[in-house]
C-alpha cells in the first residue's frame, strides 16, 4: 500500500494543537487529579475533553512520541538482545 495522503498533526488545516502541545498534554495529564485532569487540560488548550482523552490514550496524535516512549522502546530492544 502507498503512503496516506491525509495530513497529520499540525499540518492538518483544522488542527488546534501542534506536536509540542500534545507532548505537554501527555506529560501533564494525571488521571483523577482535578488540577491536571481532562477537563482542566481541555479548557487550557481550547479543545474538548474527548480530544484530551484521545490524545493521552494514543488514539489520536499517535505519531507524536514522548521521551518516555523512546526510552521504553530502547529498553525493550536491549532486553531482547541480551
Amino acid at each position: 500500500m502507498g503512503k496516506s495522503k491525509h495530513r497529520r498533526g499540525s499540518k492538518h488545516p483544522r488542527a488546534k494543537l501542534n506536536e509540542h502541545l500534545v507532548r505537554q498534554i501527555r506529560a501533564t495529564y494525571v488521571k483523577g487529579k482535578r488540577h491536571c485532569g481532562r477537563r482542566v487540560l481541555a479548557n487550557r488548550y481550547g479543545v474538548s475533553t474527548q480530544a484530551i482523552y484521545f490524545i493521552v490514550s494514543g488514539k489520536t496524535w499517535a505519531h507524536v512520541t514522548t521521551d518516555n516512549d523512546k526510552e521504553t522502546k530502547g529498553e525493550t530492544k536491549e532486553k531482547s538482545n541480551g
